[in-house]
């Protein structure tokens, strides 16, 4: 009789809230570039935020708020999303 081809020894304990695991079994491997992420980038983004989004209340909604003074920069944006995308491009006009 063959020997079993399940390669899987994993497994999960289901009493154990914060154990995780998994198994990686690679079969080939070739060459293909998915996305390319450039690192300096990410690590630009990490600095200590100047602004943040909140939603300040009906009101004002979603606003872009400056940390150091808590003033409001943008006001009544429709969406967290929305802020996040007006967060963004502050950030690259100013870089």
């Amino acid at each position: 009789m063959p020997a079993s081809r399940n390669t899987t020894n994993f497994k999960s304990c289901r009493t154990c809230k914060r154990s995780n695991g998994a198994e990686l079994l690679v079969r080939a491997v070739s060459q293909f570039v998915l996305r390319r992420i450039d690192l300096e980038a990410v690590e630009s983004e990490l600095a200590p935020a100047e602004h943040e989004v909140r939603y300040m209340g009906p009101a004002d909604r979603w606003c872009v708020r400056r940390i150091a003074d808590g003033v409001l920069v943008t006001r009544n944006l429709d969406s967290k999303e929305a802020a996040e995308r007006h967060l963004a491009s502050m950030v690259t006009a100013s870089a």
